[in-house]
């Protein structure tokens, strides 16, 4: 990692653990002794700084999930509805397992690969999982990063009228621009309103709306109205995408421009790991909409919806990166007396707030298009995914400098994807060279090799077909999958390793708890233990049950309209594998490590408690799960 310095000096060590440490004469200190070398320290290195690393931690989980895939999650599932449960996930599943991720990193200086092998060495499969999760999160995030790339691209060459506007040949008789629109209000007399038509302008009547106008005239031409779109989210399928409908014919025809673009940030990524719009939507006429559509008028039928809860939780798991290994890591090149706990709460505020603000600015340009296409706000994009791709640019067609403010916003958009993408092939290249650790000195290959993979994993994704692919992933990437490993980590924490032994791991990090707020709430409190005991997993044990049997019982159909897609059975099987493969890693290596233990003689019980390279060894203490599994073998 760049942004660390190795530490080669044992006496240094053990001077700033003699200097940072917390007195504490009930426990005692584990202290590195002279002339020995604490060895993880030594190759893995350390943070220059405590800002570097909350930067980082604020760059990967501060990202695309907030402001392009917040607000689609949120239209898909009632607006205002979805923040409630939103919010309770944030602050009993959220912020508990961002603690506990961080407080294992930095305890045990490993990533996830070697980190749960360390403490619980039957559940070292969970690390795998993970970084298996990210992997796939990371093939189908680079698709969108390609996305706005393309953009750039376009705007940047002077086509954003290509964009906004439905003079191009891609575009059909639906096709309804806000810009076309003005341009025959100009033209004609200030008070006359006019609809933009097959290239026609079109008088309003005195007696009526815009909307409704624009009704009647489809209606007369033996049109149907639900079929119109924006200029925007028709570049978005027909010209960017060149979505078609049919898999099966069309996944091998490249869309060369997008492939071009997805090769380019993957070049980007690769050198990198090497060395206004908000207050313009709310001015807009009909932003109101949109706004009590978010915030003020909740759909509560939708509270009563276990797939609303399960949207909430999958997306601040995918918004926060939590259960995929990435924070781990980051955390695992901090001094092990870091304040982990300042950091963890300035992540969560930082990322609801971000979530929170993208929402408002994308649902108050839909409120400001709903009014002017006389539609519902559920019925103004057909495709969440596509959200930010057409809101943004129909704001910025009304502003006088509509390119510079485009270009910026998907500018800021590819800084944000980049810097996630780029956390997460770290954590991929950190998780190999932590298992194998020969593999230290070629980091910057094992970078290169993990991008080559995931690549190419994901290059079909850019083809016309490519969109019913991204689905795919989109869908099972972060999904029962990613629940269960979090179930799973939870469990294995404070059941087999035992919630007395972690909480004394993070008093000995951070000191024991001076006040009753800290002691309830604090990283080592009662709270945290309940949420991480209780409340985590059984809510990631419903939620999973529940996406499993929806996805097994529902056909997977994404989008509406001239561009809907339905999952083929053959993808769907691929969905399933995408889900499954990062849990059989955790199953397999247990199983694995058990039939080992039972061919030399081992003990099975052995595999439930920490080894050798935990540093706190000295003190663990089995907890009451593992005596009396103990007691039973031994009867």
């Amino acid at each position: 990692m760049s942004t660390v310095n190795n530490k080669n000096s044992s006496e240094k060590i053990k001077k700033k653990n003699l200097t940072n440490k917390i007195k504490d004469v009930s426990e005692p200190e584990i202290i590195i002794e002279e002339g020995k070398k604490d060895n993880t320290t030594e190759n893995r290195g350390e943070w220059n700084s405590t800002l570097q690393f909350i930067l980082t931690c604020v760059g990967f989980a501060v990202g695309l999930g907030n402001i392009w895939r917040f607000p689609s999650v949120a239209y898909e599932n009632g607006g205002a509805a979805f923040l409630i449960p939103y919010l309770i996930c944030s602050i009993t599943l959220g912020l508990p397992v961002l603690i506990l991720e961080m407080a294992l990193g930095q305890s045990l200086n490993s990533g996830p690969a070697t980190a749960y092998g360390k403490i619980v060495p039957m559940m070292k499969g969970l690390g795998w999982g993970m970084i298996c999760c990210s992997t796939f999160l990371s093939t189908f995030y680079a698709v969108v990063i390609s996305w706005i790339f393309y953009y750039i691209v376009k705007l940047i060459t002077g086509g954003f009228s290509d964009i906004v506007t439905c003079d191009n040949s891609w575009n059909t008789i639906f096709c309804f621009s806000i810009v076309e629109e003005l341009k025959c209000k100009n033209e004609s007399f200030p008070d006359i309103n006019y609809i933009f038509f097959n290239d026609t302008c079109l008088e309003i009547p005195k007696n009526m709306t815009p909307s409704i106008f624009r009704e009647i005239t489809y209606e007369d031409n033996n049109l149907d109205p639900s079929r119109i779109l924006s200029a925007a989210e028709e570049y978005f399928y027909r010209s960017m995408l060149q979505q078609e409908s049919d898999f099966i014919n069309n996944i091998l025809k490249p869309n060369w421009k997008l492939f071009l673009c997805y090769t380019a940030v993957y070049i980007i990524v690769v050198l990198i790991v090497w060395k206004v719009f908000f207050i313009y939507g709310l001015t807009l006429d009909g932003s109101s909409i949109g706004i009590r559509y978010y915030l003020l008028e909740p759909d509560f039928s939708k509270l009563l919806s276990a797939k609303t809860w399960k949207a909430a939780a999958t997306q601040l798991c995918f918004s926060l990166s939590v259960g995929i290994g990435g924070i781990l890591s980051l955390s695992s090149y901090n001094d092990k007396h870091h304040n982990f706990y300042k950091d963890a709460l300035i992540i969560v505020f930082a990322d609801g707030f971000m979530s929170v603000f993208g929402g408002v600015t994308v649902f108050s340009i839909l409120g400001f298009m709903a009014k002017q296409l006389g539609q519902e706000i559920n019925e103004v994009v057909k495709s969440g995914t596509s959200l930010a791709f057409i809101a943004y640019p129909e704001a910025a067609s009304l502003t006088t400098f509509s390119t510079i403010f485009s270009l910026l916003f998907f500018i800021m958009l590819f800084l944000l994807g980049v810097s996630t993408q780029v956390c997460i092939m770290s954590s991929l290249s950190t998780g190999l060279y932590d298992q194998f650790e020969s593999l230290r000195k070629h980091k910057e290959k094992l970078s290169f090799l993990a991008a080559i993979v995931t690549y190419i994993a994901g290059f079909l994704m850019t083809f016309k077909s490519g969109k019913f692919l991204f689905e795919i992933f989109n869908q099972f990437s972060a999904s029962f999958n990613l629940l269960g490993l979090i179930g799973l980590e939870c469990i294995t924490i404070t059941y087999i390793y035992g919630i007395k032994n972690f909480q004394r791991d993070i008093r000995e990090m951070l000191g024991k708890p001076t006040n009753w707020f800290m002691k309830i709430f604090g990283p080592s409190g009662h709270y945290f233990a309940f949420c991480l005991m209780i409340i985590v997993p059984i809510l990631t044990l419903i939620l999973s049950i529940y996406e499993i049997v929806a996805t097994i019982t529902n056909e997977l159909v994404y989008g509406s309209g001239d561009y809907i897609i339905v999952i083929p059975p053959g993808l769907t099987i691929l969905g399933w594998v995408i889900g499954i493969i990062p849990l059989l890693f955790v199953f397999g290596a247990a199983l694995t490590d058990i039939i080992k233990r039972k061919i030399s003689g081992k003990g099975v019980i052995g595999t439930l408690k920490p080894n050798s390279k935990h540093s706190s060894i000295h003190l663990y203490e089995p907890p009451f799960l593992v005596r009396k599994l103990e007691e039973f073998i031994e009867k």
